[in-house]
């Protein structure tokens, strides 16, 4: 039981808007592909095939990688694993629609996927847990990657429509919904760093034309697929937003890579630009509609990362090293907090947390980055009074 329990991602949420607090709310969340994976998705392939690296020579990943097996299974233990979220004292739960397990091919959908979405949300119905679901988290069908994924601009009517289809189908049971989570990292992972899934035959390295051009797509059909789901019925009482990965760092270069200046820029302006060494501006555009339609701002927040001369993982000398290879840094969150209050929309935190096999690090990062949301609520309390 114990080593279940550590293996959901615990995370808190907080529910705090420029405008005054109307409740605390706190959760736990699952990564899907973490969770249980699904060999019809884009990670499930990119994980299997090892691209580019297998041309390279290069055994990127190893062991054994059946997805569903290394995965803690929540597909089929959900009643367990919400329960002990429940047990941990949580009110809501944050989850991602797997949308190469609903739609394996296109057009295509299988109601049996469908109905045990429908089970999961029973079950937290019961449990008195709140759900928050992202349409994208990451993962898509492979299909859709062999179009070009979100390479593409002519390729967003195809996740709007599948957007549309979730909504319809679960809109009476949700009321928090996110569009995508994390755009920058998404883009950083699969076109720059080679850690993540692109189109086949597409550069995953340094390919930073591709991830501009992919990240503005990203935001473009964050745009176009909020304006749909709220016309569609029960779209009014919806609350839709995007979740983004406040990271900072110290190395300048690769903080604008991850593009929390460009997510800033966009939120508050509605302008995208995208800039390149040497060449300058590559991609720049401006919504006609200005700042983007967003009902609700998730903030996905770790650490700031420090690279050492050679790009290998480091951290100050007065910080302390996680097993994931950032420090532990609790101001950051304060300062991803206060930045993302200006765009005047209530804020979740919507992941944080720490790698730590030891167990002799959770305590202190519990202690530190908690008490900035025990000092926020504070504050909160006393404006309601």
């Amino acid at each position: 039981m114990q080593n279940r329990i550590l293996h959901l991602h615990v995370q808190r949420h907080l529910a705090f808007g420029i405008y005054g607090l109307s409740r605390l709310i706190n959760g736990t969340a699952t990564v899907w592909q973490e969770m249980h994976g699904n060999d019809s998705s884009n990670w499930s392939r990119f994980v299997h095939e090892r691209w580019p690296f297998r041309w390279l020579g290069v055994s990127a990943f190893r062991g054994d990688f059946s997805m569903g097996e290394k995965g803690c299974d929540f597909w089929n233990r959900y009643k367990e694993d919400l329960g002990l979220a429940k047990n941990l004292g949580c009110t809501s739960f944050r989850f991602s629609f797997e949308w190469a397990r609903i739609e394996p091919s296109q057009g295509s959908y299988d109601e049996a996927a469908i109905q045990r979405f429908h089970d999961i949300l029973d079950t937290m119905e019961e449990l008195g847990l709140e759900p928050n679901v992202t349409l994208h988290h990451f993962t898509h069908p492979t299909w859709f990657e062999d179009l070009g994924g979100f390479m593409k601009e002519e390729n967003v009517p195809i996740f709007v429509e599948w957007a549309q289809f979730m909504f319809r189908t679960f809109h009476k049971r949700i009321k928090l919904w996110a569009i995508f989570n994390e755009p920058t990292a998404y883009t950083f992972l699969s076109f720059i760093v080679g850690l993540g899934p692109s189109p086949r035959y597409v550069s995953n390295i340094f390919n930073l034309i591709g991830a501009g051009r992919t990240l503005s797509n990203l935001l473009k059909a964050h745009t176009t697929t909020y304006w749909a789901l709220k016309a569609l019925p029960g779209g009014k009482e919806a609350s839709i937003g995007m979740v983004h990965h406040h990271i900072i760092w110290v190395t300048e270069w690769l903080s604008y890579w991850l593009g929390w200046d460009i997510m800033d820029h966009w939120m508050c302006t509605g302008e995208f630009e995208w800039r390149l060494p040497v060449f300058g501006t590559w991609i720049k555009w401006t919504d006609p509609g200005g700042k983007p339609p967003c009902d609700w701002w998730g903030i996905n927040f770790y650490s700031h990362p420090v690279a050492a001369w050679n790009l290998k993982p480091a951290c100050l000398p007065h910080q302390i090293m996680t097993d994931m290879f950032y420090p532990i840094y609790p101001e950051g969150l304060y300062a991803a907090i206060q930045r993302s209050s200006r765009y005047g929309i209530p804020m979740y935190v919507t992941e944080t947390g720490i790698a730590d096999h030891r167990n002799d690090r959770r305590a202190l990062l519990i202690e530190t980055y908690f008490r900035v949301r025990s000092f926020i609520a504070m504050l909160l309390g006393q404006l309601k009074r």
